[in-house]
């Protein structure tokens, strides 16, 4: 289940508490929205931080894949003589390798050990990045919504992006502008 999905059963499941409440008090439900990207752009070094982590991704994942398949073709070259089976375990192909070849097939073991480790590595160095650059800046867009949200006695704030069927939305409940707005003066502080 894709996160829309997920956002409109919550959305729907959630109406019946809005309008009870809102029974209850004769209020109308508080609720508004943002356009999460628009948010996020205006913040100095986000589109840069995000393309740089994505454009790393690419690349290591593209040298990744590079190397597997150059692995791949080595292991198969040696291998073809020997016309194993494909369920064959690991012990049973290196029982059956002659002279030389085992001592291929054992270094060829270790460049799939070193893929692992390097790919697993380059995961974590990713995460750092993230946790340094996209994070932070996440977390602060999070607390002045959930500020402003309480500030304006707001009960739900959308992603107006995340919503994958709207038939009608009122401008008036957009409060994009108003949230840009608010972490241009926080960081002004």
């Amino acid at each position: 289940m894709n996160k829309r999905n997920i956002y409109l059963m919550v959305l729907v499941m959630m109406a019946p508490c809005w309008l009870s409440a809102q029974k209850k008090t004769n209020k109308r439900p508080t609720i508004a929205y943002i356009e999460q990207t628009k948010v996020f752009n205006s913040i100095q070094g986000y589109e840069e931080s995000v393309r740089e982590i994505d454009s790393l991704r690419t690349i290591y994942s593209l040298e990744v894949k590079e190397s597997v398949e150059k692995l791949q073709n080595k292991l198969n070259t040696l291998l073809k003589p020997y016309q194993f089976e494909q369920t064959e375990s690991l012990e049973i192909i290196k029982a059956k390798l002659k002279g030389n070849d085992l001592q291929l097939f054992e270094m060829y073991m270790q460049e799939s050990d070193f893929i692992t480790k390097a790919t697993k590595n380059f995961e974590l160095m990713l995460q750092t990045l993230y946790n340094q650059k996209i994070k932070p800046i996440n977390d602060k867009v999070s607390k002045v919504i959930e500020e402003f949200a309480q500030s304006q006695n707001l009960s739900v704030i959308y992603d107006v992006e995340s919503l994958s069927t709207v038939v009608y939305i009122s401008k008036e409940i957009n409060i994009t502008n108003q949230i840009i707005q608010k972490l241009k003066n926080d960081s002004n502080k």
